[in-house]
């Protein structure tokens, strides 16, 4: 889960959004509102990174710390039970 996400954070919204903005003309307020101070490059790479981590140790049988706790690479990921 990641830290106080805005309400598009998981999904393709994030990294689209930037691009349909500028074709569309729209302002930075109005691209804020939709995907926050959210890096869009940042929140795919996390979108990559936790479904590999889970597959690998499911279907791999390999360890992935990524999966055991919070991460240092990815500070803005919580835990939550």
């Amino acid at each position: 889960m990641l830290s106080q996400p805005p309400a598009t954070v998981y999904g393709d919204t994030q990294w689209l959004m930037p691009q349909l903005a500028r074709i569309a003309g729209m302002g930075e307020d109005w691209l804020h509102d939709w995907i926050g101070d959210f890096n869009p490059a940042r929140a795919v790479r996390i979108q990559q990174a936790y479904p590999l981590a889970f597959f690998d140790l499911h279907l791999r049988g390999q360890r992935q710390r990524l999966l055991e706790g919070p991460s240092a690479a990815f500070r803005e990921v919580e835990f939550v039970s």
